[in-house]
Formats: structure tokens, sequence, C-alpha cells
């Protein structure tokens, strides 16, 4: 399992930008925070689970962790990129008098 490590790199990167893809810039920070965690555990599951067919837990939850980890630290470097498509991905309220 040497390549865990790299995976979740990758895997961590990937769900970053699906996390600011699926976060809606009204939410609150905490609320950001627990939907990009669930995002990148999920791609973690996933990914391992699919690449390296684990035999133990331990595996896929070393993976899950790291995968969350690298996650922050890219959201943390590409905040502003990930901010602006927030934004761009986040729904507009109907404003009142408008057609549907």
């Amino acid at each position: 399992m040497n390549d865990i490590p790299e995976f979740s790199a990758v895997a961590g990167s990937i769900a970053a930008l699906l996390g600011a893809v699926i976060n809606q810039s009204h939410w609150s920070s905490r609320t950001k925070r627990m939907v990009s965690a669930a995002v990148a555990v999920v791609v973690a599951g996933v990914g391992v689970v699919s690449v390296f067919r684990p035999d133990t837990w331990t595996t896929v939850a070393t993976a899950a962790l790291a995968t969350v980890g690298a996650a922050q630290v890219v959201y943390t470097a590409f905040a502003p990129v990930f901010r602006g498509i927030e934004q761009a991905t986040t729904r507009s309220e109907k404003q009142e008098g408008e057609p549907d």
C-alpha cells in the first residue's frame, strides 16, 4: 500500500474541486467544511475500494483521513480560485416578480 500517499494527494485535489462545485456561497463556513469533508471521504472510500481492494478497513480510513488533509491543503492554497467556483456554481434565489 505504498501508493496511498500519492492516491490521497490526487483524490484530495479532486475532492477540493468537487467540494467547491457543490458548496453554495451563502452557506455557513461550518456547513461548507462538513460538505467538503464528506466529499473527500466519499472520494477516498470509493477510490481506495475500487483501486486497491484493501483487506482491512484501516487502509480505507487511512486514505480517507489523508485525503481530507490533502483537500484542505489544496483548498487553502487555491482559496481564491475555489471561492470563485463557489460563486459561479451557487444557484441564485428567485427574485420576486420573476417568471418561473
